[in-house]
């Protein structure tokens, strides 16, 4: 029947998702230039103009089937993604192009963080690994880290440590050059999901 067509939708606006797409992780754009990024379950990147509102102002489809986090490099002129097949890939934030690709592990990689010169990338996830990626030489540092698999990643403010949280109920820190532990934190009854420093570091 008819009715006047309440039931029908109008057409989705470019960018837009056919249907419900679960955003795995979001990230605002360093420097105040105004984008969002949204990981998506869908393995697509959605860029929106947190100013602006409204659809997406670029997608990028990264191949993967399952996006984990986004985090941008400080300068916001590209960003990383990571997937539960183990990849991590580098984006252009202009062109949406891929700039590199890494793969440490075959298991979901669930945190990213950049280092504040933008040099390393450091990954986390599945197999309790810290990896630390130089990003121009495209070589990892490989640290087992926890007891268990490790959500959540972030590099001091002056770059010389990396805070690591994971399910064993641990924060530990590390030495971002050496690789060696430089503390632990201890107090959860259950996992640690994430981890932050404050802007003094």
């Amino acid at each position: 029947g008819g009715g006047g067509g309440g039931g029908q939708r109008p057409p989705a606006a470019p960018g837009a998702p056919a249907g419900p797409v679960a955003i795995r992780a979001l990230a605002v754009q360093p420097g105040g230039a105004g984008l969002l990024a949204g990981a998506g379950a869908d393995g697509t990147v959605r860029l929106w103009n947190r100013t602006a509102g409204g659809p997406p102002t670029r997608t990028v489809a990264t191949g993967e089937p399952d996006l984990r986090d986004v985090a941008w490099r400080p300068d916001g002129n590209a960003f990383a993604t990571s997937s539960r097949t183990g990849a991590v890939q580098i984006w252009d934030t202009a062109t949406g192009g891929q700039l590199a690709s890494f793969k440490g592990s075959d298991d979901t990689v669930f945190g990213l963080a950049w280092s504040p010169d933008g040099l390393t990338l450091a990954a986390v996830g599945r197999d309790r690994t810290l990896r630390l990626w130089d990003v121009a030489a495209r070589r990892s540092r490989d640290i087992v880290a926890h007891d268990a698999e490790i959500f959540g990643v972030a590099f001091s403010a002056t770059g010389d440590r990396v805070a690591t949280a994971s399910a064993d109920r641990r924060v530990r820190l590390w030495d971002a050059r050496s690789g060696q532990q430089a503390g632990e934190l201890v107090g959860h009854s259950s996992d640690v999901r994430s981890v932050a420093y404050g802007p003094g570091g």
